[in-house]
């Protein structure tokens, strides 16, 4: 179980500090799909991989707090 969270009654529990971190997690991934829509192919590739590179990684940081998404 990620750092942050506790399990009460067969549901995680987020503590303060972890929410704020999911929250800030999630509007960093709205900027940078923002960013990606309006610049992909009017910018140089370099930067849109890197830009890419970086959703990935929050995306991943995301996941690990929170748990796989249901299927």
């Amino acid at each position: 179980m990620a750092s942050g969270m506790r399990k009460t009654g067969g549901m995680r529990e987020f503590y303060p500090e972890e929410y704020r971190r999911a929250e800030t997690l999630v509007r960093s991934l709205r900027v940078l799909d923002e960013w990606l829509e309006e610049n992909e192919g009017r910018t140089d590739e370099a930067r849109v991989l890197r830009i890419k590179r970086w959703r990935e990684e929050a995306l991943n940081e995301l996941e690990l707090r929170l748990g796989p998404a249901c299927p």
